[in-house]
């Protein structure tokens, strides 16, 4: 405010305005639509028109955040009776953040919290039906998403049995598997039912992000899904959709393998550096790894401690040796879950590459719970 008319203004060198914004000197405000999300430092040097003229500048730092974005999928997939943890799936936007279902509604046992957006409670029967979720933040930006809730029932023993209800409805199974598993599921209309056009998907344990990668298949009365890869340890949901059509009994199955080695060439690795090697194991699982420097390389690895499925770290103690500039890992891992593995440089500098095998305990299986 004060100055003589008319007042210009102009950012200072080195201080650029974030990409989308402009000085707008005859309203005396910077405007436009930011494009770039980031923390951005801004210098205004005002001018106004006297003789001599008055100067004032002024700076100020700020973060543009991204859009919001509610991250939902076609469908939002809760498991029938359990404690959900599925988390908040949105991101972006400028807190506070305001969550809400305009249409439609969530299962029972179901609400959304409003400040987070993250579903919670436990859902307390098997059905579907399509809602509406909106979310807007301080700034004023918006996201809305129709999906489809689905409430899904427990395998056992690799199969389960749904109710597919008439109409546009939905109905699932969900299953829990160490990451890096390789999956095959299916579902068939059961005898004497009726065979109606299916489409569906598996879904992350967030449950709502289809894995992608999958061979699909759909007829008449039948869907699967095989060669699905779990990128983590968790609870997956099978979600069958169809459009229309009478009620039917729906048989799902799945096989589960775990993971049974891998292996890598990683980048370039100089001292102090670190690698972290995932490992889905079943409990009592045998694992053993072994990681080794390029050739003509100073490269001396180690591995430096083991990460429990719990976040617990231990030293490798005696079942690391060194072999060489390299180094072999032995062990036996007690608890279910994703096993890290931290690899170490420690010394010199290099290329390098590990690999592992797994053998996992014969008719184990993973239970979230």
């Amino acid at each position: 405010m004060g100055g003589v008319p008319p007042i210009a203004l102009t950012n200072t060198v080195g201080n650029p305005l974030p990409p989308g914004l402009t000085i707008d000197s005859a309203r005396e405000r910077v405007s436009g639509t930011p494009t770039t999300a980031g923390q951005f430092s801004l210098s205004i040097l005002a001018q106004d028109a006297g003789i001599p003229s008055n100067v004032f500048t002024t700076s100020r730092t700020f973060v543009l955040n991204k859009p919001l974005d509610l991250g939902l999928g076609e469908f939002v997939a809760f498991p029938l009776g359990k404690p959900l943890t599925l988390g908040t799936v949105s991101t972006g936007g400028t807190s506070p953040r305001t969550f809400t279902v305009t249409s439609g509604a969530l299962p029972g046992g179901v609400s959304l919290a409003t400040d987070t957006g993250a579903f919670e409670g436990s859902a307390a029967a098997a059905g579907s039906g399509r809602l509406r979720v909106e979310g807007i933040d301080v700034a004023g930006s918006a996201d809305a998403r129709d999906v489809m809730g689905v409430v899904c029932v427990q395998s056992a023993a690799g199969r389960a049995e749904m109710t597919l209800p008439a109409g546009d409805t939905a109905c699932g199974f969900y299953f829990d598997a160490v990451a890096g598993s390789t999956v095959s599921v299916a579902a068939v209309a059961a005898k004497k039912q009726a065979k109606r056009t299916l489409s569906g998907a598996v879904l992350r344990p967030d449950g709502t992000t289809a894995i992608a990668g999958a061979k699909i298949k759909s007829a008449s009365g039948k869907w699967s899904a095989a060669g699905v890869v779990c990128p983590s340890t968790g609870r997956y949901f099978v979600v069958l959709q169809s459009a229309g059509g009478d009620a039917a009994q729906m048989l799902g199955s799945v096989k589960i393998t775990p993971p049974k080695g891998s292996k890598l060439a990683g980048n370039p690795l100089d001292a102090g550096d670190r690698v972290f090697v995932e490992i889905g194991a079943l409990a009592g699982a045998k694992l053993t790894l072994k990681a080794v420097p390029a050739k003509k390389t100073d490269l001396l690895l180690g591995v430096q401690a083991l990460i429990d499925p719990n976040g617990v770290y231990t030293a490798p103690g005696a079942a690391a040796t060194s072999v060489g500039n390299g180094v072999a890992l032995s062990i036996v891992l007690t608890t279910p879950g994703t096993w890290t593995v931290v690899l170490a440089a420690k010394s010199g500098s290099g290329a390098y590459s590990y690999s592992y095998k797994i053998a996992q305990p014969k008719g184990g299986v993973f239970i979230l719970e």
